[in-house]
Order: structure tokens, then sequence, then C-alpha cells
């Protein structure tokens, strides 16, 4: 997964017996950040990979493997939008139900930040805040905007990227 070789994730989950076999690999800790194949290949912006993975199980197989944290309590969401990676978000956002999607920009990582915050808080910002934004209705992003950002903890925040983010987030909210 970390090497973006969706050929190699295919054929090893094609002698899968079961989608749950497939699940099994899927969820299976890879790293000492106890990261996923998913996670990683989230990290790497690989949307093939990504959508490889999700097509060999079903859509709530897919939404469990998408709420999986890693050590810091980061999805795969969190690092899609951290880096940017706008293909593989909407990949993932057409994997689930809406319900399901709307619950991941919902979850909080280790800084207690949302998807939408964590994108905020990253310098190349715009485009997935729009991807984002696309994906949801006016009332969804409405609440979104209005989930409060933690308190800057200067333990787990960077004060630049923390003020980018309530900068931003405020822009978004007028």
């Amino acid at each position: 997964a970390r090497d973006k070789r969706s050929d190699v994730i295919e054929m090893i989950l094609d002698c899968c017996v079961s989608e749950e076999e497939c699940y099994q690999l899927l969820s299976r800790i890879t790293d000492e950040g106890r990261r996923t194949p998913t996670h990683l290949s989230c990290i790497a912006g690989d949307t093939e990979s990504v959508r490889v993975m999700l097509n060999h199980i079903n859509q709530d197989m897919s939404y469990s493997l998408l709420q999986m944290r890693d050590m810091s309590s980061d999805t795969p969401q969190h690092y899609v939008s951290r880096e940017v990676h706008t293909d593989v978000m909407k990949m993932i956002h057409e994997s689930v139900t809406h319900t399901q999607w709307i619950h991941l920009l919902h979850m909080k990582e280790y800084r207690e930040m949302t998807v939408l915050q964590k994108a905020a808080y990253s310098d190349k910002q715009s485009v997935c805040i729009e991807t984002i934004r696309e994906s949801v209705s006016d009332e969804v992003w409405m609440k979104l905007l209005s989930t409060p950002l933690p308190e800057y903890d200067p333990r787990r925040h960077n004060e630049a990227e923390y003020q980018r983010a309530v900068s931003k987030i405020d822009e978004l909210r007028t």
C-alpha cells in the first residue's frame, strides 16, 4: 500500500475466499504507527489502491475500515484531508452512504479536529475544503462549520497552523 501497488493489492485480495477475509487483511495493523493498508494508501494519495480495497468489501465493511484510527487517532480521511488528496476523498465519499460520509467527516483526530478542521489547518486548504463543501448539503455544511475548534494547546497544535484554521473556519462561516 505504501508503494502504490494497486496491482499487487488486487492480486492478494482476489485470493480471499470471502469479503470477511478481505476485511481482515485490510484492517490489519501494518506498522508502528498502528496504520492499516487503507491509511497508508490514503497518505500516499493512491486513489486506485483505495478503490481496489473498498471494492473488495461491502459498504458497511468499507465504513468500518474508514473509521479505524491509527496511533495518533487519525482516520484515513484525516490523512486525505491533511495531504489534500481530493480524488481519494471523492472516491471514499462514493464508497459509503451519505449518512456514513457525514459521520466520517465529524470524526475527530488526536488534536480534536474534524476532517474539515484538519483541512483548514493545512496550508493547502482550499481545494480540500471545496471538495468537502461539494459533498454535503447546506444544512450539513453549517453543522460542520459550527463544530467548535478545540482550545489551543501548544503541546498538540502548531500555533501558526492553528490560527490559520481558526481564521479559515471563521471566514467560511461568514
